[in-house]
C-alpha cells in the first residue's frame, strides 16, 4: 500500500521543478527536542514534530528512479545543491581533491522493506513502514 502526503498535483510539480532546475537542491532537518524540553518544563508541549522519517534517502531515490531521474541527478540535489546554498562549495559537496570526504555506502540495486527494526531513530515511527523501497545507504 502506497502512503502519500500532500495531494498528487503539489507532488509531480515539486518533481517537475526539479526536472527544470527550479528547485536546485533537497535537504531535511528534523530535532526532537531533548532533556527538559521534551518534558514541557520549558515551555514547550510534551510532543514529537515533524516526521524523523522523511529523510530516508532511498525514499527520494526511489521515487525519483521512477521518473527517470539518475543517480547523479540525486547526488546534485542532496549534496551539490545544499553545499552551494551553504557556500561551502569550495571544500563540500563533490568528492575531489581538497574536499572533505563525507561519504557513504550506497548499493542502489538493492530493495528493502521499511520496518521499524530499519529505522535508527529514537523513535522508530514511519507513515512509511511496509514501503518496498530501492537503494540502501
Amino acid at each position: 500500500m502506497r502512503r502519500r502526503f500532500g495531494n498528487r498535483e503539489n507532488r509531480e510539480a515539486l518533481w517537475q521543478g526539479l526536472r527544470e532546475g527550479v528547485i536546485d537542491l533537497v535537504a531535511t532537518s528534523f530535532s526532537l527536542p531533548a532533556g527538559d524540553e521534551a518534558d514541557g518544563t520549558r515551555g514547550f508541549p510534551v510532543r514529537m514534530g515533524g516526521i524523523p522519517s522523511v529523510s530516508l534517502p532511498s525514499l527520494d531515490v526511489t521515487e525519483a528512479s521512477r521518473r527517470g531521474f539518475s543517480l547523479v541527478d540525486i547526488v546534485r540535489w542532496m549534496a551539490e545543491g545544499p553545499a552551494h546554498w551553504l557556500v561551502l562549495e569550495e571544500r563540500k559537496g563533490r568528492l575531489a581533491a581538497g574536499f572533505d570526504a563525507d561519504m557513504v555506502v550506497f548499493d542502489p540495486e538493492a530493495e528493502w522493506e521499511v520496518t521499524r527494526a530499519e529505522l535508527h531513530y529514537r523513535h522508530a515511527i514511519s507513515p512509511y513502514l511496509g514501503e518496498r523501497l530501492t537503494g540502501k545507504f
